[in-house]
């Protein structure tokens, strides 16, 4: 704050709470907000204006009274005249120091004295409850006072790409004084991405980012904010949309471990693993020593993918202290931990991990799974079915937990079990039904049908599967459960065929021609 930067912000007490918010923003933006209104008493009405009061109208460089139906009206508004008045008589209204801002939702009928006075200055018009139109006359406030407002923009570490966005943004705000007026938008975009109102915040940051490229002399300051970008379009499932934005900032920043990540991502959300791995060991091996979170973000699909880490990677991912780190990325960094000590048939750690998880909410399915399959591996039965069943119960539609995995991995369970009955009614209750039915699910059930014998009803089933009821396959995946299909069906020619096709899938299909990461 510098010291032109203190403001006395006055009120009537009916207002305080549309003040407060005002105050809060204002603050935000670097200001030092001082008021009186909740140490006005009855008794000041005797006397002048109280000293602590009058001190700190005087020391402020900025008047700003908030008029409205409460602040004009004789009775509620009497303090705030006095205020004013006191501001008046120390020359602050021909000063031009006087900037007064007028509630729109409670406008006055008519600007009684000593009101009338601040007519001829325009007031600020504010509505808080109008989020974008608030912001944009805020950041108007703040230019008339000689500030350039700084959009309200978290902190979020667990987005590698996203500290260079906010010192992209800081850069744009000092260097380039006309683009003030983006800058609300970011505001709100960081509330809609905290709301996780995704198709809002890909509509706010494409407007700044499709701006600033204008109004910044064509100077390039937009790579991490179009990874920005790109995160929201991929969020809304605009895969190709993301990956043109992700080109882009490829450009500007071709060895960032943020660009080649996102890539990564990108590949992970189209099912291509083997591109995605490329890209995940590239940004990997760029990282810095003191870029441990980063590193952690792309070591967790890594193990996902099944693919081998190092030692010390893995390591890494275990033993690392991620107590004051976000939820979500609590939550994540459990599951793949839990899929480490599985693997590593630490398979009572991997149990007792969920048990701290949930005691925490910060748990998800590979949690869930991983203890359930480690139960299985110290032959405890029992145990195992019940943390299936008992978080099928418990789980709630939206979530970290996918309940149809759950179910699934309880069908498996039983079928190896010799409970088939179970099985065959979990399909058909459960992963089946028209909402829930996947190509994996349906192969799954077309095989017990085989394995129980019932051909008419495998053949039904699978030719279901590879006769339209599914899109066309896209993916690694989708090849390999056509390819089971037509083997279910015997078609062991065009069976070998698919499974090549998944197989080989991020280099045969003609979408994914990248150029290979060094």
């Amino acid at each position: 704050m510098t010291p032109d930067h203190r403001i006395f912000l006055s009120y009537a007490k009916a207002d305080a709470e549309t003040a407060a918010v005002i105050s809060a923003d204002l603050t935000a933006q670097g200001f030092e907000v001082w008021e009186y209104a909740r140490n006005w008493k009855k008794e000041d009405l005797r006397f002048s204006i109280p000293d602590p009061c009058a001190e700190l109208i005087q020391r402020a460089n900025w008047f700003v009274p908030v008029v409205s139906a409460a602040s004009v009206n004789p009775s509620s508004g009497r303090y705030m005249v006095m205020e004013m008045e006191y501001a008046t008589e120390l020359g602050l209204l021909k000063q031009n120091r006087m900037i007064p801002l007028l509630l729109t939702a409670s406008r006055p009928k008519k600007w009684l004295k000593p009101f009338d006075m601040l007519m001829p200055l325009g007031a600020v018009k504010l509505d808080p409850d109008e989020r974008r139109g608030y912001l944009q006359k805020i950041a108007g406030l703040c230019r008339q006072m000689n500030v350039v407002y700084r959009p309200v923009i978290r902190k979020r570490p667990y987005l590698p790409f996203w500290k260079g966005f906010l010192d992209e943004v800081e850069t744009v705000r000092k260097t380039y004084p006309d683009t003030w007026h983006l800058m609300p938008a970011l505001t709100e975009f960081d509330r809609c991405f905290d709301r996780k109102e995704w198709n809002r915040a890909l509509e706010l940051i494409t407007y700044y980012n499709t701006s600033v490229t204008y109004l910044a002399d064509g100077t390039q300051h937009d790579a991490n904010s179009l990874m920005v970008r790109a995160h929201c379009e991929c969020i809304t499932g605009h895969a190709e949309a993301a990956e043109l934005l992700l080109k882009r900032a490829a450009t500007e920043l071709p060895d960032a471990p943020s660009v080649l990540g996102s890539l990564a991502y990108l590949h992970l959300l189209r099912k291509e693993p083997y591109q995605a791995r490329e890209y995940l060991v590239a940004a990997i091996s760029r990282c810095t020593a003191g870029s441990l979170r980063e590193r952690m973000f792309y070591l967790r699909p890594m193990v996902e993918l099944g693919e081998a880490i190092s030692e010390e990677d893995r390591d890494l991912v275990l033993d690392t202290d991620i107590a004051n780190w976000e939820d979500d990325e609590r939550t994540a960094i459990h599951g793949v931990r839990a899929q480490l000590l599985y693997q590593s048939a630490r398979y009572k750690p991997a149990i007792d991990l969920l048990t701290s998880a949930k005691a925490e909410g910060l748990y998800n399915t590979p949690t869930v799974i991983y203890a359930h399959l480690s139960w299985l591996k110290l032959e405890r039965k029992s145990e195992a079915e019940s943390i299936l069943t008992d978080q099928i119960r418990e789980t709630e539609p939206d979530g970290d937990i996918n309940s149809a995995e759950l179910y699934y991995q309880l069908a498996e369970y039983y079928l190896t079990t010799d409970q088939v009955g179970k099985t065959l009614t979990i399909y058909e209750k459960q992963l089946c039904k028209p909402e829930t039915v996947t190509r994996k699910f349906a192969v799954r059930y077309a095989r017990i049908l085989k394995q129980l014998g019932d051909d008419k009803r495998t053949r039904t089933e699978c030719l279901q599967i590879l006769g339209g009821e599914f899109a066309p396959p896209c993916s690694y995946e989708d090849f390999y459960y056509d390819g089971y299909a037509n083997y279910l069906l015997g078609n062991t020619e065009r069976a070998k065929h698919d499974f090549e096709r998944s197989r080989q899938f991020d280099t045969w299909y003609p979408r994914v021609k990248e150029p290979a990461c060094n």
